[in-house]
């Protein structure tokens, strides 16, 4: 299933009219960096103002916090860089089984519509009700199986949005719709010292950790859940 998911991600974009029809998985995929960035500054006490998304894939978030220590601004930034493999981590862990798999795009689901109730503007309020409405539907009508390789599409395009726009992990600037803009990894450096290129680097490898481990809970979940329920029963 992991295989085909695969496949359906990285083989259909090379076919050019199908390309444009999958363009919607790349605003997800922004959706969830600028997301990663507002919910940063909701974990250093601060709130999501607002989050864009544009038509031609870049994003912006505005956040704020009421204490702008140089380490809180650096956390803020970082949340953005591993916002979409966190989520594709905790989708390759609700990959595990059909029944997951359903009531993980069911809780995505009711979390877009609440993001888009709330925090996003312009067209992200129709990223995220858009892909918000299909969660629902897919976790609510469809098969099983069919919703199970739903889901390992959505995590696998997310964990290939990490490498698709690593480039920008190696920038000094962010060009945007929204505007040019110091890029994610100049502002730690910015905020904790040392050369943007070498917390590109730190950052992907913080990346390809947190792949690593939502592939092995893909692989070994059901072993560590079915040992704890046995331990349990003993």
């Amino acid at each position: 299933m992991l295989v085909l998911a695969v496949l359906l991600v990285v083989v259909l974009p090379q076919v050019p009219i199908v390309s444009w029809v999958l363009r919607p998985l790349g605003w997800l995929g922004t959706l969830a960096h600028e997301t990663g960035h507002g919910l940063g500054a909701v974990c250093m006490g601060g709130h999501i103002d607002r989050i864009h998304v544009f038509v031609d894939g870049s994003g912006v978030a505005y956040a704020s916090f009421p204490r702008s220590e140089p380490w809180r601004r650096a956390f803020v930034s970082v949340g953005g860089l591993v916002g979409p493999a966190v989520a594709s981590v905790a989708l390759l862990w609700t990959g595990l089984g059909s029944r997951l798999a359903k009531a993980g795009l069911l809780l995505l689901g009711l979390a877009l519509w609440l993001e888009a109730a709330t925090v996003t503007q312009g067209f992200a309020t129709a990223v995220a009700l858009g892909w918000g409405t299909v969660a629902v539907v897919a976790g609510w009508r469809l098969p099983g199986s069919i919703a199970r390789l739903g889901t390992l599409v959505v995590a696998v395009q997310l964990a290939l949005q990490v490498y698709r726009g690593s480039g920008y992990l190696f920038t000094a600037e962010a060009h945007t719709a929204g505007g040019t803009m110091p890029s994610d990894v100049a502002n730690i450096a910015s905020a904790l010292g040392g050369h943007y290129l070498l917390w590109g680097v730190a950052v992907g490898l913080l990346d390809i950790a947190l792949l690593g481990l939502g592939l092995a809970g893909f692989f070994f979940g059901d072993r560590l859940f079915y040992r704890g329920a046995r331990t349990a029963q003993v």
